[in-house]
């Protein structure tokens, strides 16, 4: 198949198409398309929930869930970030039960007292308790997807996966579980199950849709320049003998039962069934005819059949399984089907032998690689400052404040005016007592930030600030970047770009009550010069346009600017 494939990309095919009867006659395919390096878009086709990788993660969230699930708590114990043995398993079960009350959960918490076990099986259990005790512990504590996601890292889930697939499928099932968890809990089940169900392969990007993967009823209606139908001598999954068959007629219905154990065929029965596999067969030609004619310029016909030796007679084909793709095809083929090209004295090849993946017992987790030194973000001079803003109140009147200014900046200053600051007092009053602002102080903190408001979008300069001509605009812009030897944080609070200039903020939500206002501005522009200049040296980094600095007090309709210079 892969052969195929490549060989048809190398010819120049634009669009190639493997379509098959059924799901599952990917499992193989798939991962040797990966293995090649061949991307495919798989239309619905590639079930993530089916990956072993998943159904390991679903057993530990479930076992964390509900930590009475025994199967659920075997099936982590057994997955390859522990991978014990089904004797230690049952020495684990069997140490269960003499609890009392059958729980393995309890057991993580002393792994040491569990008796039969192996030595490997210990020391393996011994690695894995502590892990999932923390995460038992930490029940209604934190979320689900949280302890969940730390569990699996802390297990060494990620070093267990196969493919780059697997750890998009993790990420989508974390996100599921996130998305579902209410309180701490998952309280339906079923529902997350059926979601996962629901969640394929996104396609490869990497080729856009020139390899496409479906089945053969999505396939009507398209063509391809290469069309390739595999698996065609798997036989169907008919889920089983129905315990009812029927059929409606004109006066009634016609409905039998399966035998008894015992009995014989009720031959209305077997007259059902005769007309069920006949409407198969009549659709299975259908399927086949459509699957055929999709190709424009080449059609491969693939099928694997086993070989036998009748009678003394040289090795030969064995015949299709009934209800096959290739048994619909058998009898146009070339007559007599040419034998199988395999020696007669081929010893037979024996099955491979069934490995239990999992990590060495001695697995720990890699240390991370060092890291930049990092620093606190820049804090404001630490100097006792003799007016009332610098107060713990006035703190927290700034923060709410500049809250409000973000929200300006996201909205549109047209939206805003006097009357609906007026209308924010609930929330202003709400925000500050939650910031920690004392009851007796919670009529003039409020009055303090609805007045900067009111003045803020009063004052031409301050509605300057949110024009929506400005290009390149943010509030709250966070920042990164080295201050000398450590790697420093900033929030500025409001930046754009106008005629050619870049514009750093900020705002002060102070007072002056004395004389002097124009000196007090100019003693908070030397105090806070040198914090907007670090502010503009990160801004350099990524922006080459002349820059400058500016400090406005609103409730002051109070501005300072100066040009950053970068020789300085």
């Amino acid at each position: 198949m892969v052969g195929y494939i490549t060989a048809a990309l190398a010819e120049g095919a634009d669009d190639i198409a493997v379509l098959v009867r059924a799901r599952q006659h990917l499992e193989s395919l798939l991962p040797a398309l990966r293995a090649a390096g061949i991307p495919v878009a798989a239309v619905e086709l590639d079930a993530l929930g089916e990956r072993v990788a998943v159904q390991d993660l679903v057993s530990l969230t479930h076992a964390l869930v509900q930590p009475a699930d025994r199967l659920a708590w075997l099936a982590v114990l057994r997955a390859p970030w522990c991978g014990l043995l089904l004797p230690d398993l049952c020495a684990i079960a069997a140490a269960a039960e003499a609890r009392g009350d059958g729980s393995i959960a309890g057991l993580m918490r002393t792994p040491e007292e569990i008796a039969g076990l192996s030595a490997d099986g210990r020391a393996r259990l011994a690695r894995v308790a502590p892990v999932l005790s923390r995460a038992l512990d930490a029940r209604r504590r934190a979320g689900v997807a949280a302890r969940v996601r730390g569990a699996w890292l802390a297990l060494g889930g990620g070093a267990t996966l196969k493919e780059p697939i697997d750890l998009d499928a993790i990420e989508r099932f974390l996100s599921l579980v996130a998305d579902s968890e209410v309180a701490g809990d998952l309280p339906d089940w079923p529902a997350l199950g059926d979601a996962l169900a629901r969640l394929y392969a996104d396609p490869d990007p990497g080729m856009g849709e020139r390899v496409q993967i479906m089945t053969l009823h999505r396939a009507k209606g398209l063509e391809f320049d290469t069309v390739i139908l595999p698996g065609l001598a798997r036989p169907p999954n008919r889920g089983g003998t129905e315990i009812l068959r029927w059929r409606r007629r004109p006066s009634g219905l016609l409905l039998a039962p399966m035998k008894a154990r015992g009995a014989e065929t009720d031959p209305v029965y077997a007259y059902l069934r005769r007309l069920a596999d006949g409407e198969e067969s009549a659709e299975l030609g259908r399927l086949l005819y459509v699957g055929c004619t999709r190709a424009k310029r080449r059609l491969h016909l693939t099928a694997v059949l086993e070989a036998e030796h009748r009678n003394d007679s040289p090795l030969a084909w064995k015949v299709p399984p009934a209800g096959s793709a290739l048994a619909k095809f058998w009898h146009s083929l070339p007559t007599p089907v040419p034998p199988p090209l395999v020696a007669n004295d081929l010893p037979p090849r024996p099955p491979p032998p069934r490995l239990l993946a999992r990590l060495p017992a001695s697995w720990s987790s890699p240390r991370p690689e060092r890291g930049v030194p990092a620093v606190a973000a820049i804090a404001s001079p630490q100097e006792t400052l003799p007016f009332d803003w610098a107060r713990e109140a006035a703190r927290h009147v700034g923060t709410v404040a500049h809250r409000l200014f973000a929200q300006i900046a996201r909205e549109g200053i047209v939206v805003w005016d006097a009357s609906r600051v007026a209308t924010l007092a609930p929330r202003l009053s709400t925000e500050l007592a939650a910031a920690g602002v004392d009851e007796a102080e919670l009529p003039a903190a409020a009055a303090e930030v609805a007045g900067a408001l009111r003045r803020m979008l009063a004052d031409p300069r301050g509605r300057w600030l949110f024009d929506p001509g400005h290009s390149d605009a943010s509030s709250e812009l966070a920042l990164a970047g080295w201050d000398g030897a450590s790697l420093t944080h900033v929030a500025v609070d409001r930046t754009f770009v106008t005629e050619g200039v870049r514009w750093i903020v900020d705002f002060k939500t102070g007072t002056h009550e004395g004389a002097d206002r124009e000196g007090f501005l100019d003693r908070e522009q030397e105090r806070y010069r040198t914090q907007l200049e670090r502010y503009a040296s990160l801004v350099r980094a990524f922006d080459a346009r002349p820059i400058r600095l500016a400090l406005y007090h609103p409730l002051l309709s109070g501005w300072r600017e100066w040009a950053y210079d970068d020789e300085a």
